[in-house]
């Protein structure tokens, strides 16, 4: 009888583990991939997915597929659709194999069913009748990918299969069949997603042991194959991940056979997704749909100044054959031409295009193209290649000639992402295309980057411009456009080339107090971990040595922000005045500490409590004629001491001292007789929140307290940023903020926001650190939920500060029990704090054991690659730790590698450590390729990690596609002459980290505000122009700020979005003409659109002056009645005549007395003319007295190159009236 379908039984697991088509899942939708199959036509329903051969590889290397014998293709390959719904595949493997090939297609010995081989003869011959029906009737056993072990039992091998592009949160069933002679030494592990259910299909049988399927041996009909249906939920980027494992066993076979995999799912609706955490930091986005065309307003004058351009994007088209724009530049349109990259430079007179060569984009796969322009070239890269180079000149005059921005084409159908212009050639350098995440401000042509639009949700410019001094950069605001209704913004999860990935820097209390952290370093990092304050006790309870004692509550207390030359001050307005502060402040029996105030009183004869709390009272009271002060500690120990006399209304500063069992009150830095008193009962009103200037009656300036005995030198004086004043615990009245402590862990962290002030993409994160009560607080299970809700707690109070949490218990050690309380603690961590905040463990190289079960609580975990020898901060000390890590089981995507910023001398136990910053005097430090030093100043050897294996670590890193990179620590970085840490050095190594892991911080900028156009052209006739106010706060009002007076505008102000006409006014010079219209929005923004006008056909008088006067002359030299010879002719006269403007000539005309026909003497006036001023009226004028002049008359002069004029009246011999002729000449 024949056994019953696979379709049926899949059907079967639909209406159970996916929902009953008949109660709402009505419709199952399904594809298959068969490996190993070449052929270029695929079974209906399936897509066949041939191998391209790989070499060994003891840690997961990519495998090249071709999908359906298209080009081979190392990014995730289009499998099949579900719903509309693209599904991609990418396939990576292991082996232990060290000879020969490792994945290749097979076509041999890859089934058995009935003790029959399937597929035992090239080509796949049947052999026997399959139990297995795939829909459509498909045949998926006859091939295979073959992943080869040395064909040795004992070797191990994994092939990892991503799936992608699936619905986040909804469930899928997939299915994988292997061919094997011993499927009990297979395994099948979901690696990412969420189980929901798993079954073996026919004969196969086998077992499941939390996420791992363990093959088992088949018995019926003689089967040896593995086929195991899971059933799991897409994770939240929309990807299943799965290993296929074959076991290293003598017992086992020596290869292992992938012949097929089916995915299904019904049309269920997802879950609603969460948004994923945090977007900025780990997750890219891509445009994905553009509705209209959008201009990034890149002004001509960006770029045209150099001549050079480089414009370069990610796409990833839909479709076998993607054709058309993705964006244009100028008159030139980037696009796709049946998958190639194709440049037009849409000129249509002299019409030119350039595209590139190799093989068409296949459809889903992501490819970095470029378009860059030089003086000789333009040529087109594609994944960094040159792939295709023309003439530069039709395509620089097109783009210069139609520039109206950077216009990105809408409908394009697929996905674009990470847009960069550069004023720059591209291409020539080794380094100039960055492709494997957010651009660095490392990268050495930074300084000619105009515009960086990372589309992760809108079009703002996310390049840096307040480090132009730095970068060499001359562009300072940001070109950003607004975001038309309707477009769309994807995560990208299938892109493995181009990825976000962490740059965690751990940040010491005490570097951040030495104000050694630029703004510049701290925002090429994008996950920073404050250490150094955070511990707790053995019951779960977290501790701060540095506690947050804002003022919590005040009663009777103003504060005064200034009070003539001083500031912050707290002013104690008694007799019920007082200040509760926190916390934490001088618990136990604290043998060393300080306690001093600056201070008035207002009132005579006070008694008062300076400082209180259940263990520490210090207070001030009349006595007598005097004021005694008091302070004690702990119920047994108390001082006195008598006080010098204190003026009212005069500031004095008061301390007290303790140093082990001698207590010393100073006032105004002078020490005052102090002795030891009984203890009383000080402390019986006060309790853990301490109280400061209870019943008070005047002013306290400044107040400080101190876990040191601070020197009597240093009392009152100004708190440093050095070694030397770290021991400070509180401070108030520092702060131009009311009730701000600012010497707390609290007040640290408000200073890390500051340095990250109007920057997005960083996360600031506590760690929780040091001692060794952690190990009894992972033992004791009241303890852990205790720490896990104050965790908690500590969250949700400091939301505004923390994104997340970092714990940093040194060490745990293989077999120690307590690994299973630490998992338990990540769980009940997850459990209170959500999926909100970021949770990471740091792990060690010597201490990795986490509960594999219990790794998915914790987002991911940075590994320390260093130590206090000089061999564990090595490169290969980290890839050798890396596989380990792999091998326990934590997923790539959790792998967090690091380096030190420190040097060592030498083996565990004899060794010294140094900053890297504090290297940097020596000369060996300025070799990138150097690892290690003698330092000058004591002759010892330090060991460290240089630029180029700094950078060399990260490479392995983004090219084993881990989560990123994690240092210690970021104060320990190089430094300027300031001691603070300098980014811009070359010696830097969170720079050399950046070049292969780069920060996702971006810069905000305001809300887009910008114009629909930034150029337009208008013919000397002159014209309108139409240009858009666009905004995305529709409220926002707007002004013309700047226009010229050739061009007058429809409208000078208003609000929202608004069509203004520009008209631009005829231009009757031959020289063309531009002018910039200037708009400024209410919130100080500006953009601009310039308008170039066509200069005018010149003829007669105007061109007479284009062709006389050189081109700089002034309008007050060849205006028409100008002078410039200095002979009193004007210009028109000379131009009516021929003469040169700018040489003096005398005379223009001649005039002679002759005789005429009628026999008497006349007038005659002579005088050169120019026969190209046609449009020059010649004519005589006559006076009597040189006032009054009349016309005689026109005078013909065209085609004449002189004339003359013969007077009517004739001249007497005696008696004649005085007689004058002159010419004058008009444009008519």
């Amino acid at each position: 009888m024949k056994k019953k379908s696979l379709f049926g039984v899949l059907v079967a697991v639909a209406l159970s583990a996916l929902g009953n088509p008949g109660q709402g899942a009505g419709t199952v939708e399904s594809f298959g991939v068969d490996f190993g199959n070449a052929a270029s036509a695929a079974q209906p329903g399936w897509t066949n997915m041939g191998v391209v051969t790989v070499t060994p590889s003891s840690t997961l290397k990519s495998v090249p597929l071709r999908r359906n014998n298209l080009e081979a293709s190392s990014s995730p390959v289009l499998a099949g659709t579900l719903f509309g719904r693209s599904v991609y595949l990418a396939v990576t493997a292991k082996s232990e194999a060290s000879v020969g090939n490792m994945c290749y297609n097979n076509a041999n010995s890859t089934w058995r069913e009935k003790g029959e081989t399937r597929g035992g003869q090239p080509g796949g011959v049947l052999q026997a009748e399959s139990a297995f029906s795939f829909p459509n009737h498909g045949e998926a056993l006859n091939t295979s990918l073959q992943l080869f072990t040395n064909g040795m039992a004992v070797r191990a091998g994994t092939v990892r299969v991503s799936l992608s592009g699936l619905a986040p949160g909804k469930e899928y069933a997939v299915s994988f069949f292997l061919g094997s002679g011993k499927p009990a030494y297979q395994s099948v592990y979901l690696v990412s997603g969420a189980h929901v259910d798993v079954k073996a299909l026919q004969t196969s049988t086998g077992s499941r042991m939390e996420e791992t399927w363990k093959g088992g041996v088949n018995t019926a009909d003689a089967d040896t194959y593995m086929a195991v249906e899971w059933t799991a939920a897409a994770d939240e980027a929309g990807t299943l991940v799965f290993d296929v494992v074959k076991e290293g066993n003598s017992a086992g076979t020596g290869a292992l056979n992938l012949n097929a995999l089916t995915v299904r799912t019904d049309d269920t609706p997802a879950p609603p997704a969460p948004e994923p955490k945090p977007v900025s930091v780990l997750h890219n986005r891509a445009l994905t749909v553009l509705p209209s065309p959008v201009a990034l307003p890149v002004p001509a004058d960006a770029w045209t100044g150099t001549g050079e351009m480089t414009c370069e994007l990610w796409v990833r088209p839909d479709g076998d054959a993607a054709s058309g724009a993705i964006l244009s530049l100028g008159a030139s349109t980037l696009s796709l031409n049946a998958g190639r990259l194709h440049l037009e430079s849409g000129n249509a007179e002299a019409p030119a295009s350039v595209e590139a060569s190799g093989q068409p984009f296949a459809a889903g796969t992501w490819h970095h193209v470029a378009v860059a322009l030089g003086t000789e070239n333009v040529s087109l890269y594609v994944d960094g290649t040159l792939a295709g180079t023309a003439p530069a000149a039709p395509y620089l005059a097109s783009m210069k000639n139609g520039w109206t921005g950077l216009v990105l084409a809408a409908q394009f159908k697929g996905a674009r992402d990470e847009l960069r212009f550069w004023n720059a050639e591209l291409g020539t350098g080794a380094d100039d295309f960055f492709l494997t995440g957010p651009l660095p401000m490392a990268h050495p042509r930074y300084g000619r980057l105009v515009g960086l639009w990372r589309l992760d949700g809108d079009f703002r410019d996310a390049k840096w411009t307040e480090f132009a001094d730095k970068t060499g950069s001359s562009f300072t605001r940001p070109y950003q456009a607004v975001t038309p209704s309707g477009t769309e913004f994807s995560i990208v999860t299938d892109n493995n080339t181009f990825r976000y990935m962490l740059m965690t820097a751990y940040v010491r209390d005490s570097h951040l107090r030495y104000h050694w952290l630029s703004r510049s370093h701290i925002i090429n990092n994008n996950d920073l971990i404050y250490i150094g304050v955070t511990g707790l006790t053995a019951d779960g309870t977290i501790t701060h040595w540095r506690p947050d004692n804002d003022v919590k509550e005040k009663n009777g207390v103003t504060f005064l922000p200034r009070e003539g030359t001083r500031t912050s001050i707290y002013r104690f307005t008694g007799p019920n005045a007082s200040m509760r502060v926190g916390g934490g402040l001088l618990g136990g029996d604290p043998a060393a500490f300080t306690i001093e105030a600056d201070m008035l009183l207002s009132a005579e004869r006070e008694n008062f409590i300076l400082f209180g709390n259940d263990n520490v009272s210090l207070t001030i009271s009349w006595a007598a004629d005097h004021y005694r002060a008091r302070i004690q500690v702990g119920t047994s120990k108390a001082w006195e001491a008598d006080l010098p006399d204190i003026p009212l209304n005069e500031y004095f500063w008061i301390a007290f001292v303790r140093n082990n069992d001698t207590g010393t009150f100073y006032l105004n830095n002078t020490a005052v007789e102090t002795v030891a008193a009984a203890a009383g009962n000080d402390l019986d009103s006060q309790t853990a929140n301490a109280v400061v200037g209870s019943n008070l009656v005047g002013n306290i300036d400044e107040m400080r307290i101190w876990v040191e005995a601070r020197a009597a030198g240093k009392l009152g004086k100004a708190v440093q940023h050095a070694w030397a004043d770290r021991q400070i615990v509180a401070y108030w009245g520092d702060s131009d903020v009311e009730d701000y402590d600012t010497a707390s862990w609290v007040s640290d962290l408000r200073y890390l926001r500051e340095l990250t002030a109007e920057v997005e993409g960083i996360n600031i994160r506590l760690c929780v650190s040091g001692g060794s009560d952690w190990k009894k607080m992972l033992g004791n299970e009241a303890a852990r939920n205790k720490f896990a809700t104050q965790i908690a707690e500590m969250l949700n109070e400091y939301g505004d500060l923390l994104d997340g949490v970092d714990l940093d218990f040194e060490w745990l050690y293989q077999g120690d029990s307590l690994w299973n309380g630490y998992g338990a603690l990540a769980e009940a961590i997850r459990q209170k704090i959500g999926s909100g905040p970021v949770f990471t463990i740091t792990l060690h190289t010597v201490a990795y054991w986490f509960p594999k079960d219990k790794i998915q609580f914790v987002d991911f975990f940075p590994f320390q690659n260093y130590g206090p020898s000089s061999s564990a901060g090595t490169y290969n000390t980290m890839v050798s730790a890396c596989n380990l890590f792999r091998s326990w089981g934590y997923p790539d995507s959790k792998i967090q590698l690091s380096g030190p910023f420190y040097g060592v001398t030498g083996a565990s136990g004899a060794t010294d450590a140094m900053l890297y910053r504090d290297l940097k005097g020596e000369e060996e430090l300025n070799d990138p390729a150097l690892d290690q030093l003698t330092l000058n100043s004591n002759g010892k050897k330090y060991y460290y990690n240089g630029v180029d294996t700094t950078r060399k670590k990260n490479k392995y890193i983004s090219d084993q596609k881990l989560a990123g990179f994690m240092y210690w620590d970021l104060g320990g970085d190089i430094s300027d002459s300031r001691n603070e840490s300098n980014y811009f050095d070359q010696r830097s190594l969170l720079r050399a980290a950046n070049r292969y892991v780069s920060s996702t911080s971006f810069p905000v900028t305001a809300s887009p505000f910008g114009l629909s156009r930034v150029g337009a052209s208008v013919p000397a006739a002159g014209g309108p122009v139409d240009v858009e106010v666009q905004m995305e706060e529709e409220a926002l009002g707007w002004v013309v700020a700047e226009s010229p007076e050739w061009i007058s505008v429809s409208a000078s102000s208003g609000i929202g979005r608004t069509t203004v006409i520009l008209t631009a006014s005829e231009n009757k010079s031959a020289a063309g003409r531009s002018g910039t219209v200037v708009f400024r929005a209410s919130d100080k923004q500006e953009c601009a659109v310039t308008v170039t006008q066509a200069g005018a056909d010149l003829a007669g008088y105007d061109k007479w002056v284009q062709d006389t006067f050189p081109p700089d002359a002034t309008a007050d030299r060849t205006a028409a009645d100008a002078s410039p010879a200095g002979d009193g002719v004007t210009n028109l006269m000379k131009y009516a005549t021929g003469l040169d403007p700018l040489k003096p000539c005398g005379s223009v005309t001649k005039v002679s007395v002759e005789e005429g026909a009628d026999g008497n003497r006349h007038l005659v006036l002579r005088w050169p003319v120019n026969p190209q001023a046609a449009e020059v009226k010649h004519e005589v004028e006559v006076s009597p007295d040189l006032v009054s002049w009349i016309s005689l008359g026109e005078v013909e002069t065209a085609g004449k190159t002189s004339a003359e004029f013969r007077d009517a009246e004739p001249v007497q011999k005696s008696g004649m009236k005085r007689r004058f002729l002159r010419l004058k000449v008009t444009r008519e």
